[in-house]
């Protein structure tokens, strides 16, 4: 009786052991080739030394004055209905944003 719950136990522990070492290479080789993947990010990046980074790009397009709109003096305020309730709008906007100008 002894022999066969142990016999049962390495039975279990193997069927648990044996997909989790083969899973352990799976992640290994993945691993692995992502790595070379960032071997080939930073040698793009040391190959683009005349072109802006992105990082400066952004910061130009924040950095900008913002434009000025300029709103029609003939576009009245009038009340819009709009999703349930009623605001008060350029009839521009209001048309833009899906209301009815009233």
């Amino acid at each position: 009786m002894r022999t066969r719950v142990q016999s049962l136990l390495i039975v279990a522990l193997l069927a648990i052991l044996v997909p989790a070492l083969g899973g352990c290479g799976e992640v290994n080789s993945m691993l692995d080739a992502g790595a070379g993947k960032d071997k080939a990010r930073a040698k793009a990046a040391d190959d683009s030394s005349g072109a802006q980074s992105a990082r400066e790009k952004l910061d130009a397009y924040y950095n900008r004055e913002p434009r000025k709109v300029e709103q029609d003096p003939n576009d009245p305020i009038v009340p819009c209905k709009l999703r349930g309730s009623t605001q008060f709008m350029r009839k521009n906007d209001c048309i833009l944003r899906g209301g009815s100008a009233g």
